[in-house]
């Protein structure tokens, strides 16, 4: 399986699972109708992106919420993190207060946003654009599985893999951040298959398999991890 067609699919089961509450964020003082609109729109977007509609997507709703964010908060001094869980939010605070900044956790839709863009440039061949947005969603939630795996798989593209395994390493860290256990497994084998790719491209099959191996112990019905798994030890097997 070439590194496109791991990121078609991933990106595109992801996409089924945006992860956004449809409730007004503490820190923000935006009207609460104000915000479920913003949620509708997103909602409207995925819409379109799963009828083929990507352009429309990007031009339309896509565009709509990220403008409103960003005149929103465009002269806001603070550092800005979105985040999709309590957890997660006292993060960043924790991670800002650490380092002597000053910083507000709001909830997930900007940066959601970004992701369904670089989703909907990826599928119109647009890569560039795609890593663009892509890299804007890390930006805003830094500690985001979901959105450092999506980045590793672009700097997969490049084979780059020192990079990808790195951001995968964040991913694979900022799993523990999941609200709930099953998203928890989720982000670790998407974390970890994204580094055993990247070590079997480089050749450090034993490596490779370690992780593969972890990703069955994580969820043993991982029929991804266990596939590739049995294609590096026949690979292996031939070095013997």
């Amino acid at each position: 399986m070439n590194v496109v067609h791991v990121l078609c699919l991933s990106m595109l089961a992801l996409l089924g699972t945006v992860r956004c509450k449809a409730e007004e964020p503490p820190a923000v003082s935006a009207p609460k109708e104000t915000w479920k609109e913003q949620y509708k729109l997103l909602m409207d977007a995925r819409s379109m992106i799963l009828a083929g509609r990507l352009q429309d997507a990007i031009d339309g709703p896509l565009s709509v919420v990220a403008t409103f964010f960003e005149n929103k908060y465009k002269n806001e001094e603070r550092r800005i993190y979105c985040a999709n869980s309590a957890t997660e939010s006292l993060y960043y605070l924790l991670l800002s207060a650490k380092d002597k900044g000053s910083a507000i956790a709001i909830d997930a839709p900007w940066a959601t946003t970004y992701y369904m863009k670089a989703y909907a440039f990826f599928e119109l061949g647009n890569l560039d654009q795609a890593k663009m947005f892509i890299g804007k969603a890390v930006a805003l939630s830094p500690a985001n599985s979901q959105y450092l795996a999506e980045l590793g798989h672009y700097f997969q593209l490049e084979k780059n893999w020192a990079k990808s395994i790195d951001l995968f390493r964040q991913a694979e860290a900022g799993a523990n951040l999941a609200s709930q256990e099953d998203l928890k497994k989720m982000d670790l084998g998407r974390a970890k298959r994204g580094i055993a790719f990247c070590l079997v491209e480089q050749g450090a099959l034993e490596a490779a398999a370690k992780e593969y191996q972890e990703c069955l112990r994580i969820d043993p019905n991982d029929t991804r991890a266990a596939k590739e798994l049995a294609f590096v030890k026949e690979e292996m097997s031939k070095k013997r």
